[in-house]
């Protein structure tokens, strides 16, 4: 079986199940991965089938959610000793109103045409930039399913006794952990909580070292299309920015974190070519 049809067999029934309590709002799906595990592919492929079905399905990605190019280089400037924040990606480098405003509109059960935020990954020689306004997506509400996909979506902030015991085997300061921490607590908060979610699909690579290969496969198919993007060198240290988080936050998300709602949490283990090796229900 592939991906595609492992999560269609596993979300399928429960959103059937749910389709006859809509009087308390769509269904929150996330779809959590690394870096080029295929999370968009995944995500646009369930949505178009949950449509065929006849669901009214609504999308939010994190990466949709990133600062404007002239904020990241605003933060760039007050945090310039923080590796962290010297490209888009790690929590503290989204815009949290936006992303909260836009969730909240998702999930109304009001009759009504919404906006959803576009981010070009291609501007700026691959730093990225925000779409105009004008140029971004629409749904119209209510919906039935809403589906939030992100790279570190599930992730929970560690309380201070568990970063300073990582932060011990880490490259990177205390300081710099700290701020991902706590701003991926602020986003938990406002935005992000994981329990939330009615369902969580996971796609964990076999290796973490296979994310390097999967995201310069991105760039290549990115600059293709868009003919602009990141060197392989500046990709290997794009995804060195995001290797600290999963250093700190993977292995808590491979256990079962929908405390709300156990047996939802769907974790699919991918071989380097991507296909599945191991289906666990958490």
């Amino acid at each position: 079986m592939n991906t595609l049809s492992i999560a269609l067999g596993f979300i399928k029934p429960r959103i059937a199940e749910w389709a006859g309590q809509k009087e308390i709002g769509p269904y929150l799906l996330g779809v959590t991965g690394v870096q080029g595990s295929g999370k968009s592919y995944l995500v646009d492929k369930l949505g178009s089938m949950l449509k065929e079905d006849g669901y009214n399905v609504g999308y939010l990605s994190l990466d949709d959610l990133y600062l404007t190019h002239g904020d990241m280089l605003d933060l760039q400037k007050r945090e310039s000793d923080n590796y962290f924040v010297q490209r888009r990606g790690v929590p503290g480098t989204h815009d949290v109103e936006l992303a909260k405003r836009t969730l909240r509109d998702l999930r109304t059960q009001q009759q009504g045409t919404i906006l959803i935020p576009r981010y070009d990954k291609s501007r700026f020689n691959g730093e990225g930039d925000r779409y105009p306004e004008q140029e971004w997506s629409t749904a119209v509400t209510p919906l039935d399913v809403v589906i939030l996909e992100g790279w570190f979506l599930g992730f929970e902030s560690l309380n201070v006794q568990e970063l300073q015991m990582r932060a011990e085997y880490s490259l990177h300061s205390l300081k710099e952990l700290e701020f991902m921490n706590q701003n991926l607590k602020k986003y938990q908060e406002s935005f992000m909580d994981i329990n939330d979610l009615n369902a969580l699909i996971q796609l964990d690579p076999k290796e973490l070292a296979f994310v390097f290969n999967w995201r310069l496969q991105q760039e290549y198919d990115l600059i293709s299309k868009k003919g602009t993007g990141l060197s392989p060198g500046q990709v290997f240290e794009f995804v060195n920015g995001y290797m600290p988080a999963y250093f700190l936050y993977w292995d808590n998300l491979r256990k079962a974190v929908l405390r709300n709602t156990p047996g939802n949490h769907l974790r699919i283990v991918l071989e380097e070519n991507r296909t599945p090796s191991k289906i666990e229900i958490l």
